[in-house]
This record gives C-alpha cells, sequence and structure tokens, in this order.
C-alpha cells in the first residue's frame, strides 16, 4: 500500500495529490503567478528596514508579510505539499501576521508609534521558506505528464520565487556580516531590485556587492536563474515532442 508521503513524491495525477494533501490548490499555478507577481511589486514599493518606526511603515510592513506568506503557503500548496507538513508553517504565518496587526491596533488607539526592537534582516524563517517554495514547485512540474498552462505559469512562478529567495538570501548575509551588503546601509526595496536583476542577468550596475561572500552569492544567483531556464525550457519542449509523437 502506497503511503501519503509516497503519493507526495511520486503520485502524477493530480486528483490524486489532491487527496493526499487536502488541498484543491494542486496545479493551480495561475492563482500562484498572481500572487508572485503581487509580492515582487510590494516587495519592489515598501521598505521593511524599520517596520517600527510608526503607524504607515508598520501597515506596509502588515501588507508585505501577509502577501509573501500568502504566496508561500500558495505555493506549497499547489506543489501538492502534505497537510501535516504545511500546518507550522501556516500556524506561524498567521501568527506573524496576527502580532503585527495588534501592534497597528495599539498605536492607532494610543495616537502614537509604538518602537519595538528592528529585526536588523531577513529572519531565517522566511529565507529558509522562500528556498524551499521554488524546490517544490519545480519537482511538481517535473511529474506533469504534458505541457498545459498551468505547467508553463508553474514555470515562470518558479522563476520568479529564485529571486524571491535570492534577495532574503542577500538580506540574511546582510545582517550577519559587519560590512553592509553593499557597503552601505540600503533599504529592502534596494534588495529585491538587485536581485530580480541579477537572476535575470541584466547587470545595471547601479548596485553590487561589497563583500566576498555577497559576490559569491550574487554570481550563484545569476548561475542558478540561467540553469533553471535552460532546464524548465528543456522540459517544456520534451513534453512537447512527447505529445506530438502520441498524436
Amino acid at each position: 500500500m502506497t503511503s501519503s508521503d509516497d503519493l507526495w513524491m511520486e503520485a502524477k495525477d493530480r486528483e490524486e495529490l489532491v487527496e493526499a494533501s487536502g488541498t484543491t490548490l494542486v496545479d493551480r499555478f495561475d492563482v500562484l503567478l498572481v500572487l508572485v507577481v503581487a509580492s515582487l511589486a510590494v516587495q519592489s514599493l515598501i521598505d521593511m528596514t524599520d517596520a517600527f518606526r510608526d503607524r504607515g511603515a508598520l501597515a506596509g510592513a502588515l501588507l508585505v508579510t501577509a502577501l509573501v506568506g500568502s504566496t508561500m503557503i500558495v505555493a506549497l500548496r499547489t506543489a501538492g505539499l502534505q497537510r501535516r507538513r504545511r500546518r507550522p508553517t501556516e500556524i506561524f504565518l498567521v501568527v506573524v501576521v496576527v502580532l503585527l496587526g495588534l501592534v497597528l491596533v495599539l498605536q492607532l488607539a494610543a495616537g502614537q508609534s509604538i518602537r519595538l526592537d528592528e529585526t536588523g534582516g531577513a529572519p531565517w524563517f522566511w529565507l529558509a521558506l522562500s528556498v524551499m517554495a521554488p524546490v517544490v514547485v519545480v519537482r511538481r512540474l517535473l511529474h506533469h505528464k504534458a505541457v498545459t498552462r498551468q505547467t508553463l505559469f508553474g514555470a515562470l512562478s518558479g522563476y520568479l520565487l529564485i529571486a524571491i529567495a535570492l534577495s532574503f538570501a542577500l538580506q540574511t548575509v546582510g545582517s550577519v556580516q559587519s560590512t553592509p551588503f553593499f557597503g552601505s546601509p540600503q533599504p529592502t526595496t534596494t534588495f529585491i531590485y538587485y536581485s530580480l536583476v541579477t537572476v535575470t542577468t541584466v547587470g545595471y550596475g547601479d548596485f553590487t556587492a561589497a563583500t566576498d561572500l555577497g559576490r559569491m552569492l550574487s554570481v550563484f544567483g545569476a548561475v542558478l536563474g540561467q540553469v533553471y531556464l535552460v532546464v524548465v525550457v528543456a522540459m517544456v519542449v520534451g513534453l512537447l515532442a512527447q505529445r506530438r509523437r502520441q498524436t
């Protein structure tokens, strides 16, 4: 008898994964793509460096946290990750959003800003979750028997999720080193911008890593972005060729 774990690892049929994972979002990569694009947009516009300096900054942090958290949850669900494996992540994200919401309510009630300690960078939790998201999405795509619109949406979502993961990785590196990542303090919006420029290998050159570890991570992100494109294109072409041979 096949275990639930085996179903997540091996099942190619969507109905089997829906039953095993307990979510109807399996293979709904169109929903994921919308959330990923929205997450990139808000991260590009809202700075999280000092989220507790005033009510406006906290409201922005609440929006970013809720949207990015929702994106990560949907990524795990579209990939068919088991409910018992998703639950701790979903509970944690809900708690974080609720706490930020409570702080915002307290600020509004008090009529003044409540100063809290700054995080100093991206939490390790966000880094781990953002790295996991594109991995499980690609793993699910590799089980697709034919190329559909959802396959294409999933491939694009995985590519953009790599940029989000790299952004959190860069922020984390910057927070643990004595030298700021870019040599001088920069808002979090700069990190997501630099991540997108790096993964797509556009390379404008207006921002560069100031440390050896930062440069190594940047090069790794650029190479990973190109390798992903090559692998995904090869997969899509292979599935299309197989479908044509069958018809």
